[in-house]
């Protein structure tokens, strides 16, 4: 999570406490790491060498500087207070708690659900019905409950289990980690007793007997599948996989560049290798655009940036041509399609992905962009460059994104190749009721 980020849901004490340790760094009158994005030179982290002899009172302050950016460059800016990039050294100042935001949220989401589940007569739920489900769990071990039918006949039978890492799960057992996350945490308990509730009501009335589980497994499966939490009634054989994000992230997705440094370090060959087959070629799965003429152009370029940048600018013009005529441009759509499931659920499209925000929940199905081709749509790529260049699919006459490929530039030449959904791909794909 970015320092801005956190600041937005962090308390007053936890900001009154920054105002002194940024003072402290700038008595010290040592670099100060920028926050991405807050200058021209975009979304890397960029060393900020305050100017001697300056305070702040609150994070609205302006602290004036120099900024160098990675080729060398200089610039004399003055940036809020806020805009300090949250570095190692001010988290451990900070006391900034060692746990992530996304991991206990599919702790309290296994919650909430199984709580809804057991809740009868099946009635909607409240922090109290979560938490005494929480209190009774321990980590990595299974919990079961049997709960009776309305005509107490039957008795259905529910599992859970959450796997957190420690740090995660020690904040999933402390009830105050609610209060710092407090609107993510409302979104969570209102999805429960509105998607979740359709189920409960059927269990709690259908006269047979339900052996329903609840699997969160946010210390699992990290690089094999993008499944957070599965959901499974194992007497019927129907199961429900959610991937969770919380916020109001746009990434989907990641493509690495190569190292740069080590034994690991990978030469301009692999760097194309890497666009060409993983990026564009979606991991061998689907081609979304065509570089290969580019090739020489690529690995004589001054820098892996300059490189990136002629690899995008042909990445446009291939998509484009994709786009060029009406029977082509179907084809692609579909390939398109293809790319952006994989890019959202891998290789499961029976996969949902569920986002809380601290003002809304959206549940996003994969599924529906087979349908894509079906909609009446007219696609155009543009290349945004500011520093690092942005590949962005769009709608033309809405001009709403559908996805965008954003490169991240590191200081020492490191790449990355961010995937990020746009407004477009939430509508095609939102099933939330």
């Amino acid at each position: 999570m970015r320092f801005r980020e956190l600041l937005d849901e962090a308390k007053v004490g936890n900001q009154e406490k920054y105002v002194p340790i940024i003072n402290d760094l700038l008595k010290q009158n040592k670099n100060l790491p920028l926050q991405p994005s807050t200058t021209q030179y975009g979304n890397a982290v960029l060393d900020f060498l305050p100017n001697p002899n300056q305070q702040i009172k609150s994070l609205k302050d302006n602290i004036s500087g120099t900024i160098t950016h990675q080729d060398g460059e200089k610039k004399e800016i003055s940036v809020p207070a806020g805009y300090i990039h949250k570095s190692a050294e001010i988290k451990a100042a900070l006391g900034t708690k060692d746990y992530n935001l996304g991991e206990v949220s599919e702790g309290y989401h296994a919650a909430s659900v199984f709580a809804r589940l057991i809740k009868r007569p099946s009635r909607e739920i409240d922090e109290k019905d979560i938490f005494a489900v929480i209190d009774r769990l321990e980590n990595g071990k299974t919990f079961k409950f049997k709960a009776n039918e309305h005509n107490d006949t039957v008795a259905d039978e529910f599992h859970i289990i959450v796997s957190l890492k420690p740090g995660s799960w020690k904040a999933l057992k402390n009830h105050a980690t609610k209060e710092e996350m407090s609107s993510v945490f409302s979104q969570i308990v209102k999805d429960a007793n509105r998607e979740t509730s359709r189920y409960a009501d059927i269990y709690a009335e259908n006269g047979k007997f339900d052996l329903v589980k609840v699997i969160g497994e946010g210390a699992e499966g990290e690089s094999e599948t993008k499944t957070d939490i599965k959901f499974e009634n194992v007497t019927e054989k129907k199961f429900k996989n959610i991937s969770l994000k919380v916020g109001t992230t746009k990434q989907i997705h990641q493509v690495g560049g190569g190292s740069v440094k080590g034994a690991r370090a990978v030469d301009r060959d692999t760097r194309f290798d890497i666009l060409q087959n993983e990026l564009f070629g979606v991991h061998g799965r689907a081609k979304i655009a065509d570089i290969t003429s580019i090739k020489e152009q690529f690995k004589l370029a001054k820098s892996n940036l300059e490189a990136q940048e002629i690899a995008y600018k042909k990445a446009v013009e291939s998509i484009n041509e994709n786009l060029g005529s009406d029977t082509e441009e179907k084809d692609f759509l579909q390939t398109l399609a293809r790319s952006l499931k994989y890019w959202m659920v891998r290789d499961d499209d029976n996969i949902q992905l569920k986002q809380f925000s601290k003002d809304a929940t959206y549940v996003l199905d994969a599924k529906k962009l087979d349908q894509m081709h079906e909609k009446d749509l007219d696609l155009v790529a543009v290349i945004k460059n500011s520093t690092t260049p942005t590949i962005i699919i769009k709608d033309k006459e809405t001009n709403n994104i559908l996805v965008q490929i954003r490169t991240y530039h590191r200081g020492d030449g490191y790449i990355r190749n961010y995937i990020e959904k746009g407004k477009l791909f939430v509508e095609l794909t939102n099933v939330a009721s």
